[in-house]
């Protein structure tokens, strides 16, 4: 998979997501002045989280799919990329650290030593609950920097939180046509803002080992 590759993928879920939640809105306008207009825009906050944490599981597949096939050997890889590699085996030795716990850890960390870095747990955990402080765990443990998704830290917040009340059958704060137009805009924004995130990771190549810079005295 190239740079190429990988950002069209990506683009190509954006897109996908993106008509879906302007197919939702026009549902919700369809139903304005009917028996049915609150319970159309209540529906419609699930609906938009629900394409929010797809879609960023969809990308975080992809990215980890990307950067699997680049070959990357261990050293040269960004150490906090690496330990995420390594998270089945870390598991094991949870509990009881026998000798043979202890065994098979090292021979299984020494095997993949020796080769490119490979994942072989690819789940990616939102926790069902992909607020913003959930987001940036996963982005640090990724490699990936999202600073251009703070200004919509509190947004992404709100939004979970409205979906949380609505999922578990709390009274539903009631909302009307530009509520819904605000969410529409606020996910479809970041989406797009996650989208380039990911683009600059792999430009960037922020999963490989930091190169560091020797300062050369001047004559």
């Amino acid at each position: 998979m190239t740079e190429e590759d990988f950002a069209q993928a990506v683009a190509n879920a954006l897109k996908r997501r993106q008509s879906s939640i302007t197919h939702i809105k026009q549902v919700v306008v369809e139903m304005q002045g009917t028996l049915y207009d609150t319970t159309a825009a209540t529906m419609a906050i699930p609906l938009f989280y629900a394409h929010w944490e797809g879609f960023v599981r969809e990308t975080l597949m992809i990215y980890l799919e990307f950067v699997e096939e680049q070959q990357i050997l261990p050293q040269n890889a960004n150490p906090t990329i690496f330990a995420f590699s390594l998270r089945r085996q870390l598991r094991s030795l949870s509990g009881k650290q026998t000798v043979e716990r202890l065994t098979e850890f090292a021979s299984s960390t020494l095997a993949m030593l020796s080769g490119p870095i490979r994942f072989s747990d690819k789940t990616i955990d939102t926790k069902s609950n992909l607020n913003f402080e959930v987001l940036e765990g996963l982005c640090l443990a990724f490699c990936i920097k999202i600073e251009r998704l703070r200004d919509s830290k509190a947004d992404i917040n709100v939004l979970v939180n409205r979906r949380n009340n609505i999922a578990h059958g709390n009274k539903p704060q009631k909302m009307d046509l530009e509520d819904i137009e605000e969410y529409a805009t606020l996910v479809s924004k970041i989406l797009a803002d996650f989208e380039t995130a990911l683009n600059e990771a792999v430009i960037k190549k922020t999963f490989t080992k930091p190169k560091k810079f020797i300062m050369v005295p001047l004559c």
